[in-house]
């Protein structure tokens, strides 16, 4: 028997147990930076990147000074089926690979190494019917929010050119263990505006936010990467970024003080996940990090782009989630980011099912282009 867990209540949460996240929207704005899209001058082909400069990123913290996080509304996450529902079982191909956690501080390594961090490859007869069961609660109490891992967790605030004009957004993101201490998970369209083909611009990101808080500081980006096939075509198989933050005002690196989430790739698409988020659409307010405890729920059967299946997991989150970790072996010493919010389906109507691009190949190419900010 299958059990369908849509509660909203608000849990006593510890450390091991935790998930969630999805979304962004428009506002007026005023300040414009870069609109220019630019691959690194020796860019992998399929990955580009938009690097800001001393300038641009000192406006960024002056821009949000004056304008204020609250102009930064959900944008709305919901697609439309490309094709009828079928069956899949697309098995990965890729090799399984890890990058390890690392605690606050910590010379943790962040060279890739080969590991499968369990979860059968195939999905035959092991996918659930929609809508899958999961459990989704707020993180609690606030002292949580300064728990390592918790804290690798954090919001993300951007500007955006959109077909109506500037706006401003919000995302969620992960801090994950990189070779420059510095390096930030989130969804393609958080770093990205495929219908304008041009970056975003004006982005900063707050660990552990909560009410409007900041504990660790706000870290303004100094690069932007992503995948051409999301930035040039919305292919929603590639809606990957990775964003490079500056130090802080006392010279630190996020990763020294937040600590990190590892990251994995290539492995079995059977994973049980703590999905992090912070949904800022209706009936949430985004003050507030929520979490999904979920399994694999089914490979997204109505995309046909080019490129690995998504798949998918309960969750009723909404937008201004988008971009918040699927962590897979969570634990005390931090767990594996090896998914994102990334978007729901309108039509057909599918309120309570998220998906994720998978993390192959492609998103290990991504993630060694921004590791060291070399490629």
């Amino acid at each position: 028997m299958k059990i369908k867990w849509r509660t909203r209540f608000i849990v006593l949460a510890t450390p091991g147990v935790l998930l969630a996240a999805l979304a962004m929207s428009p506002v007026a704005v005023s300040a414009s930076t870069a609109k220019t899209i630019s691959p690194s001058k020796t860019a992998v082909p399929d990955n580009m990147s938009r690097t800001f400069s001393e300038a641009e990123q000192r406006a960024t913290a002056q821009y949000w000074a004056k304008h204020g996080e609250s102009s930064a509304k959900p944008l709305e996450i919901g697609v439309t089926a490309s094709q009828s529902a079928h069956a899949k079982d697309a098995s990965p191909s890729g090799t399984p690979t890890v990058v390890r956690p690392a605690g606050p501080g910590a010379p943790a390594k962040a060279a890739p190494v080969t590991e499968l961090l369990g979860g059968s490859a195939s999905t035959a007869l092991t996918s659930y019917a929609y809508p899958a069961p999961f459990t989704r609660y707020s993180l609690f109490p606030s002292s949580q929010y300064n728990v390592y891992p918790n804290r690798a967790h954090g919001k993300l605030f951007f500007s955006q050119h959109t077909p109506s004009g500037d706006a401003n957004f919000v995302c969620s993101g992960t801090v994950v263990t990189s070779t420059g201490h510095w390096l930030v998970e989130t969804a393609g369209h958080c770093v990205a505006n495929a219908s304008t083909h041009a970056f975003s611009f004006n982005v900063q990101f707050v660990p552990a936010y909560r009410s409007g808080l900041a504990p660790y500081g706000t870290w303004t980006a100094s690069r932007l990467w992503t995948k051409s096939a999301w930035i040039n075509n919305g292919n929603l198989r590639e809606d990957r970024g990775f964003i490079i933050l500056n130090r802080n005002s006392s010279g630190a690196a996020i990763q020294d003080v937040v600590g990190s989430e590892g990251i994995a790739f290539n492995q079995g698409y059977l994973q049980h996940v703590v999905d992090f988020g912070y949904p800022a659409a209706s009936p949430f307010n985004g003050a507030t990090e929520q979490l999904c405890l979920a399994s694999f729920e089914e490979q997204d059967p109505f995309n046909s782009s080019a490129g690995s299946i998504p798949w998918g997991i309960g969750c009723d989150q909404t937008g201004g989630s988008s971009g918040g970790g699927w962590v897979i072996r969570y634990g005390l010493s931090g767990g594996y980011v090896n998914g994102h919010n990334d978007y729901k389906y309108t039509s057909p109507s599918r309120p309570l099912e998220m998906f994720s691009p998978y993390f192959d190949n492609s998103e290990l190419s991504l993630y060694n282009c921004a590791t060291d900010n070399v490629c």
